[in-house]
């Protein structure tokens, strides 16, 4: 069962099925005891109905929300914004390439990517060239449209948040700004 988990360990006598539902960075649980609520059936139903209830009345992370978390392996300070430095080999000669990588999410789970080659716009320029075209992304994916399970369709107004304010910083220059370490193995400034 989804965000329920059964709890048997002998040794400390606990018996409970355990509700766990994480909602944009708060996470909700609460153990429901076999013995306190009559047996191990009873319990399992009653974590059902608080879970069933939960997720009721917290909603999920729309596609936007989800694309704007930034993950924690994230070195370009942009969720969906990589810089890309690969070795690749052709023809029997090996090609270093290095590029900034934006991605974007087009529907059905899949992403569009555009590359920026360093050597045509310098590392700035490949940089900002990125960060607009995930901010397109952004804007295109602001306006979706919906099929509910009953059919028909929905459409979500766009949501107030001004994506220019979030990614500006990002596309201003700032020269204290440490990236990736050059070809000799020491961070080099952007």
């Amino acid at each position: 069962m989804k965000h329920i988990y059964c709890i048997d360990h002998v040794k400390s006598r606990t018996h409970s099925w355990l509700v766990t539902v994480q909602r944009r960075g708060q996470i909700y649980h609460r153990h429901f005891a076999d013995v306190v609520h009559g047996g191990k059936q009873k319990a399992r139903h009653a974590a059902q109905v608080y879970r069933d209830s939960l997720i009721a009345t917290l909603r999920p992370l729309t596609r936007l929300e989800r694309c704007r978390i930034k993950k924690k392996n994230n070195r370009s300070g942009v969720s969906g914004v990589t810089r890309i430095d690969a070795t690749e080999q052709s023809r029997g000669r090996s090609r270093r390439r290095q590029y900034w990588l934006a991605q974007g999410p087009i529907g059905s789970g899949k992403a569009k990517t555009k590359k920026f080659s360093i050597t045509r716009y310098g590392e700035q320029g490949a940089r900002q060239r990125a960060l607009r075209a995930r901010q397109e992304a952004l804007k295109s994916l602001a306006r979706t449209s919906l099929r509910p399970p009953f059919g028909g369709s929905v459409v979500l107004p766009a949501i107030p948040i001004l994506l220019n304010d979030i990614l500006g910083a990002c596309l201003q220059s700032t020269p204290n700004l440490v990236a990736w370490p050059s070809a000799k193995g020491r961070p080099s400034k952007i």
